[in-house]
C-alpha cells in the first residue's frame, strides 16, 4: 500500500469517502481529506467529499454557503450533481428550497439531484451567508476556514497556544494553528489509520 503522501488529492479523497461511509471510520477519513485538500484544494472528487461530510464537522450554515461555494467550483457534470443533491437537502432542511410538488419528501433521488422545478431561496442564501461571514469575509475564506476545521477535527491541526477546541471564527486565523506533532507519521503512514 501507497504512503499517504504519495496519494494524489484524488485518490485520497477516494479512499477517505470510503474510509468514513463504509467503515464507518471517521477520524481516518477525515484525515485523508485533509490531506487530499492541502494537495489540492480544487479537486473535484475532494470537494464533493467534503460537501458530503460538512455537516458531521460545522453547523448547516457553514454548510449552505460551503455547499454554495463548492457547487459553484466543481467542474465534472457527475460530481457537480451529487454535490447539488447534498445542497439542496441542505437548503431544503434549512427552508431555503421549495418545489411545486406539495410534498417533497416522496420526491424520487433523481428529482432531487436534476430538477428545474426545485424554487432556491437566494435572497435566504444570501441572508444565510451575510450572518455568517459579515461584510469582510469571503465564500473562499469560509471555505478555507473549513478546510482548516476540518483538519482541527481530523486531529492534524491544533491551535498554537489555546487548549479550547477551535469554532469555526477561530479557524478564520490559519497562523494560530500548526500541524500535529505526529502529521510527518501520518503523511508517511502505509497503513490507512487514525492512530499515528
Amino acid at each position: 500500500m501507497s504512503m499517504v503522501q504519495d496519494l494524489s488529492a484524488n485518490e485520497a479523497a477516494t479512499t477517505a469517502s470510503e474510509i468514513w461511509k463504509h467503515r464507518g471510520e471517521r477520524k481516518a477519513g477525515q484525515q485523508l481529506l485533509y490531506y487530499a485538500l492541502t494537495k489540492d484544494d480544487t479537486c473535484d472528487k475532494a470537494l464533493l467529499v467534503l460537501t458530503d461530510m460538512l455537516e458531521t464537522i460545522a453547523d448547516e450554515q457553514v454548510a449552505v454557503v460551503v455547499a454554495e461555494y463548492t457547487f459553484s467550483h466543481v467542474t465534472d457534470a457527475a460530481i457537480k450533481s451529487r454535490i447539488n443533491l447534498i445542497r439542496r437537502l441542505t437548503l431544503y432542511r434549512l427552508d431555503l428550497l421549495s418545489h411545486p410538488s406539495a410534498n417533497m419528501s416522496d420526491l424520487p433521488i433523481e428529482e432531487w439531484q436534476n430538477s428545474p422545478e426545485f424554487i432556491v431561496d437566494e435572497q435566504g442564501i444570501a441572508n444565510v451567508t451575510k450572518e455568517l461571514l459579515g461584510t469582510s469575509r469571503t465564500s473562499r475564506q469560509a471555505f478555507e476556514a473549513t478546510c482548516l476545521l476540518l483538519g482541527v477535527h481530523a486531529g492534524l491541526m491544533v491551535p498554537k497556544t489555546s487548549k479550547s477546541i477551535p469554532t469555526f471564527d477561530d479557524c478564520f486565523y490559519p497562523d494560530n494553528f500548526r500541524k500535529c506533532d505526529g502529521y510527518s507519521s501520518f503523511l508517511s503512514a502505509e497503513k490507512l489509520t487514525a492512530e499515528f
